[in-house]
């Protein structure tokens, strides 16, 4: 664990809802598009894993680590964001037709198993492992439960888009999952303390300061050897 920083999990979250504020207010107002929406793209999530693992296992899990990482999320973005403009401004979006067929596939393909994996262990609280010790944990009957409702979820959404086109459907479809579960509980007669304790629920993220996120950028402990080692997973 991040030694220092007991609430890891408070920060992600701070940096998703953040980012994801200023990605809507940026397309509101600076994009041409129609009802543009502003959302963190899943096949950066691969990509985010790999850079924050390759440096904790470099510089560990200390304050400086942390730092690393974060001015690491904040450089990719930027680069992101600078090489989409050019490929707007220059009308080069075309340009990945000329790429090899099998190699779109072979990325998206493994983004997919990425997604499935992380998946798998959100909802049961596993950590994945490929080896038949670590792929049996899931065949346990409280771990098959979690992950196989979250399944059943999903494939009841699948079926019911091919008969519903409405589009706001599927976000009615998530928002409903939640006063669902709780009607459930309630008829079960289970507290959302013991379904805690039992995976279907998250644990409580810790109480931060609002402003822990930016105390994170402490250029002064940043490892900038380590920040060019990763240029070429940024430009992926």
């Amino acid at each position: 664990g991040w030694a220092p920083f007991p609430v890891p999990r408070a920060i992600g979250l701070q940096m998703f809802l953040f980012s994801t504020f200023t990605g809507q207010v940026v397309m509101t107002f600076g994009s041409s598009f129609p009802c543009a929406m502003g959302m963190m793209m899943v096949e950066n999530i691969p990509f985010m894993h790999t850079l924050a693992q390759s440096i904790i296992d470099a510089q560990g899990t200390g304050k400086d680590a942390l730092a690393t990482v974060m001015v690491a999320f904040a450089i990719s973005t930027l680069i992101m964001g600078v090489c989409f403009m050019y490929l707007g401004q220059k009308k080069l979006g075309k340009a990945v037709s000329y790429f090899p067929r099998h190699f779109i596939i072979g990325c998206i393909g493994g983004i997919g198993i990425f997604v499935t994996q992380t998946g798998f262990e959100v909802s049961t609280g596993v950590p994945w492992s490929w080896d038949a010790q670590g792929l049996a944990k899931y065949s346990d009957a409280g771990v098959r439960s979690l992950w196989l409702t979250a399944g059943g979820l999903v494939a009841l959404l699948n079926v019911s888009l091919r008969f519903i086109h409405w589009p706001l459907f599927p976000p009615f479809y998530f928002v409903g999952i939640i006063p669902v579960f709780y009607l459930v509980l309630l008829g079960m007669g289970v507290a959302p303390d013991v379904a805690r304790e039992q995976g279907w629920l998250f644990e409580h993220p810790p109480t931060t300061d609002f402003w822990v996120l930016w105390s994170l950028f402490d250029l002064g402990v940043v490892r900038w050897d380590l920040i060019f080692q990763q240029a070429p997973t940024m430009v992926a």
